[in-house]
This record gives C-alpha cells, sequence and structure tokens, in this order.
C-alpha cells in the first residue's frame, strides 16, 4: 500500500469516527483494479453492487477501490461483495471484492461486443435514477411503469443504450411490438457494441416469423463475440432451423447451451432436439428434449416435448 492510499484510508476512518460509526461496524477494505497492459485509467472505474453487502466508499482514478462489507462479529459467516465493474476500453467483470484482491481488466478486441453499454458511465444523474426506478418496475412486472421511466431516462440522455433496451423489454411485454423494434434499434445506434439489444431484437424479430430478418441481427451480433448472450445463437438456432439450415442451425444450438451457463436459455436444450430429429437423429434428440424439460418444465415448448416423446416411446 502507498503512502497515499494509507493516507486516504486513515482520513476516511476518521470521518467515520466523527460521523459517529459505531466502533464495532466491520473495517475498511480495499481492492485494486489494474488493466492487464498496466495503462493507467483514463476515468475511474465504475463499480456495480450486484447484492447490498458492502458499501463502496471510494473509487479511485489508479484503480483502487475502498470497501466496507456488512458484518459486525464474524468475517467468516460474512455474504460475498459481488460486484460488477465497468471500465472504458476494457471487459466488464463480475467479480467477488476482498480485501487486498487484484483485478485485472483485459482489454476489448476491436471488434468485440460488451455486456455493458459504456454510455451507462456517461449518463446525467437525472437519468440514471429514472433508469433504476424502471429496473425496480420491471422486476416487479410493472411494464407501463417501467416504460415511463424509461421513456424519461433516454429523453434525458438519447444516447442511453441500456435505457433503450429495457424500454424494449417493457414495449414487447405490452404487446407493443413495432415500438419495442424501435426501441431496441435506438439501442443498437446508441451503442453499437452493446451486445444485448441485438439478442432481444433476433428473438423479437422470431416471434414474428421474421426468420431472415432475426438471422440478419443474429449475425451482427457474431462479430462482435457475444460470449455472454446465449440469447443470440438460441436465436439464431431457432431461425436457422425454420428455415431448414439444419447444421448452421445445431452450430448456434449447441453455441448457446455451451456458453448458457446460468441456463437463461433453457429452450435452446429444445431448439437443438428439434434440429436432431429432423437429421433423424432420434436418440440425441430425445437426450436434449429430457434436459430441456429438467430445466424447464412447465416452459412454452413443454407440452411438446412430451407429446413427441411419448409419441417415440409408443
Amino acid at each position: 500500500m502507498t503512502a497515499m492510499q494509507r493516507y486516504m484510508l486513515l482520513l476516511l476512518a476518521a470521518v467515520a469516527c466523527i460521523s459517529g460509526q459505531d466502533l464495532g461496524a466491520p473495517i475498511q477494505q480495499q481492492a485494486n483494479i489494474k488493466t492487464e497492459d498496466g495503462t493507467p485509467f483514463a476515468t475511474s472505474p465504475q463499480i456495480i453492487m450486484l447484492r447490498h453487502d458492502c458499501d463502496i466508499l471510494d473509487v479511485f482514478g489508479s484503480g483502487l477501490v475502498v470497501f466496507r462489507p456488512h458484518f459486525y462479529a464474524d468475517p467468516v459467516s460474512a455474504p460475498p461483495c459481488e460486484a460488477r465493474i465497468i471500465a472504458a476500453g476494457y471487459r466488464p467483470v463480475t467479480v467477488t471484492l476482498s480485501d487486498g484482491a487484484v483485478i485485472v481488466l483485459k482489454r476489448l478486441g476491436a471488434n468485440e461486443g460488451s455486456g455493458v453499454s459504456m454510455t451507462n458511465l456517461r449518463a446525467p444523474e437525472a437519468a440514471r435514477k429514472e433508469y433504476e426506478r424502471g429496473e425496480q418496475d420491471l422486476a416487479r412486472k410493472k411494464w407501463a411503469e417501467a416504460s415511463g421511466h424509461f421513456e424519461r431516462a433516454v429523453a434525458g440522455y438519447p444516447q442511453y443504450a441500456s435505457a433503450w433496451s429495457e424500454l424494449g423489454a417493457a414495449l414487447e411485454r405490452q404487446g407493443k411490438l413495432a415500438e419495442a423494434e424501435q426501441a431496441l434499434n435506438r439501442a443498437i445506434a446508441a451503442d453499437p457494441k452493446y451486445i444485448k439489444p441485438y439478442g432481444q431484437l433476433a428473438e423479437l424479430l422470431g416471434d414474428q416469423k421474421r426468420w431472415e430478418d432475426s438471422i440478419e441481427v443474429a449475425e451482427r451480433a457474431f462479430r462482435l463475440n457475444p460470449i455472454e448472450f446465449p440469447q443470440v445463437y438460441c436465436a439464431h438456432a431457432r431461425a436457422s432451423l425454420e428455415l431448414g439450415r439444419l447444421d448452421e442451425a445445431e452450430k448456434s444450438a449447441r453455441q448457446a447451451i455451451e456458453n448458457d451457463t446460468q441456463h437463461s436459455v433453457p429452450q435452446a436444450e429444445y431448439f437443438l432436439a428439434q434440429i436432431l430429429a429432423a437429421k433423424g437423429d432420434r436418440t440425441g434428440a430425445s437426450q436434449h428434449f429430457k434436459k430441456y424439460l429438467k430445466l424447464d418444465k412447465h416452459g412454452e415448448f413443454a407440452g411438446a416435448a412430451r407429446e413427441l416423446l411419448k409419441k417415440w416411446k409408443d
């Protein structure tokens, strides 16, 4: 730790004492964010807490992060401080902050897409607050209210790609498909390297049976390396299957499944099963129908999967 870092930590501790912080509270901790090539950050990295188990006290341009976990007695039982770290020009990462941790960020490639829009970093406070309220309403399935918040966010900051993306999601939930498509296109225009709206748009076009359009959008995303978004590959697999392009469909379905560590698109298993069935591989198809039902037994395609498995068994 440098002398400046020690000074800043002592200063923060003094402020805590003056403000009447509970002496039994946990001490402040620190982690360091560095670039893989040692290049200084143009601006301080942004830290987005994924859980509310820590307070970020400060983030310095050097990459030093000062934080305080929410535990008072037993550090061993403390929940992890999970965070998303964003820095312009580097790949966003999800990490667990711990005292003394060193987090190394890798540069984005020339044609590499991101799971987080860099336009978020420049959003004015008022627009960010509207975005956060919209996210809360989305979580509560209050689609109309969410739309209103996102509309106000983009009105105050037209380049807010994440807000356009979420507005598209809220509008789609209300059945306003043309408006949703327009919002998703605005998201892509605002930040062409932001992957999420490509997946949303490819899926939306597929739901309207606009298979060629869905493939075109997905293939634009492929050029950005959308490894964080299996939704893109799943949409491409579905559209390719519908158009009879079985080899392309199988490749995309398998890529979707490989990337989908959180099982966010279980339907990829269903589409792969359909593809294998169309190729005459009933054994492989049965295996993937069963995997789909295990992941999403009440899903959109569950009835069709069960019916086909029963038919093959009989």
